[in-house]
């Protein structure tokens, strides 16, 4: 084989070997500790015109990635206009409601005061 083409053989195979040995290494990290890292909004989120304080929040809101995520409790989805309902048979299923039936209701809680947390993965079967 031509020298050329054995060094451009092995710099492919150590690239693929290198992008594979570190993929393993993140989803190694990430089902051993079942966790991620996540942060709390640093910016202000208003629903319906009214701001939520984060701080004293039982499930607070969190920014996974660039993506705020809300608790998906029974009052904070009425006060989104959502219908929430679960079942062995059917799991969880979610509608929305127009209008609304009520306003977002957050559930009070301890003082948030760290900026970042670590979050539970969940175990799917």
């Amino acid at each position: 084989m031509n020298p050329w083409k054995k060094n451009l053989a092995a710099a492919g195979l150590i690239a693929v070997w290198l992008t594979a040995a570190q993929g393993a290494s993140y989803a190694q990290a990430g089902a051993d500790a079942g966790e991620v890292p996540v942060d709390l909004p640093t910016y202000a989120v208003r629903v319906d015109g009214k701001t939520i304080d984060n701080s004293r929040l039982l499930y607070p809101l969190i920014n996974y990635h660039g993506v705020t995520y809300f608790p998906l409790t029974w009052n904070v989805g009425k006060g989104l206009g959502l219908e929430i309902s679960w079942s062995a048979d059917s799991g969880l299923t979610i509608n929305s409601h127009k209008p609304k039936q009520s306003e977002l209701s957050m559930e009070g809680g301890p003082l948030n005061t760290e900026a970042s947390y670590r979050a539970r993965i969940p175990g799917f079967q």
